[in-house]
């Protein structure tokens, strides 16, 4: 039985880790090791954000947990019925889902596999047939709940008013947690999954302790593997979408 770690940040609503499902499922023994950890924060600033959608031609959320963030600051208030008149984006069915359950919100977005794409989408939904830039086509900027580490290729496209929400830290237990994974580092693992950048940098102080000549490192979407690149770990292939079907279809090619 060929052993597998997933270096994934676990969320509230992985009590059903589909991941582990359906790799357990393929006769791989999965160790699913915590990288990081989340603080939220800014939540007034969001509310007082959320009072007024009239100034926002609509909301972007890039993950679940920006949608918790707006869950959190309502604290219990449901959100305002206008919200739902505007375009709202959301990247990736997970993201999208999320937002209907949690906040009974409609979003466009779900084909969108990072933040880039989903301002090509936008660009594509608001532009004008003389293909102005994006900025002369939507007077107002949408609301933008994020995380510390965002990146700004989102902006470089769409007009946004920003609230961090949420920061992210290096679990404090990794090291631990993956030196009992391992048993003190004499299991040998047969492939390593990163599903993040902030989780490949999160772990790379660590790597070289469960690195093998037969290890294989796969990286969940570009911005990951181009982390691990930048961090000199191989990447011995790339998941096309986050999705556990996605992964199992890359392993089933080794």
């Amino acid at each position: 039985m060929q052993k597998i770690i997933l270096f994934k940040t676990t969320t509230s609503d992985d009590s059903e880790n589909s991941f582990e499902t359906l790799l357990t499922k393929e006769n791989f023994q999965v160790f699913s090791i915590k990288t990081l950890e989340f603080e939220f924060l800014n939540l007034q600033e969001l509310k007082t954000c959320l009072d007024e959608p009239v100034k926002y031609a609509g909301i972007i959320f890039t993950s679940p947990r920006c949608v918790t963030s707006v869950l959190k600051a309502l604290n219990g208030d449901s959100l305002h019925d206008e919200w739902n008149t505007k375009k709202n984006y959301g990247v990736g069915p997970k993201t999208v889902e999320c937002a209907r359950a949690e906040l009974n919100l409609e979003c466009l977005g779900a084909q969108a596999g990072n933040a880039n794409n989903l301002g090509d989408i936008i660009i594509r939904d608001f532009a004008l047939p003389t293909s102005e830039n994006i900025a002369a086509n939507v007077s107002l900027p949408f609301l933008y709940p994020k995380g510390n580490l965002s990146k700004d290729s989102l902006k470089q496209k769409v007009q946004t008013h920003d609230v961090i929400v949420y920061e992210t830290i290096t679990n404090c237990n990794l090291e631990q947690e993956l030196t009992a994974t391992t048993d003190n580092f004499t299991i040998q693992i047969d492939y390593v999954v990163f599903f993040s950048p902030s989780g490949v940098k999160a772990v790379q102080p660590h790597f070289s302790k469960v690195n093998n000549e037969k290890l294989k490192v796969i990286a969940i979407g570009p911005t990951t593997e181009a982390s691990l690149k930048e961090m000199n770990i191989p990447v011995h292939g790339t998941a096309e979408k986050p999705s556990a079907e996605s992964l199992i279809a890359l392993l089933k090619t080794f």
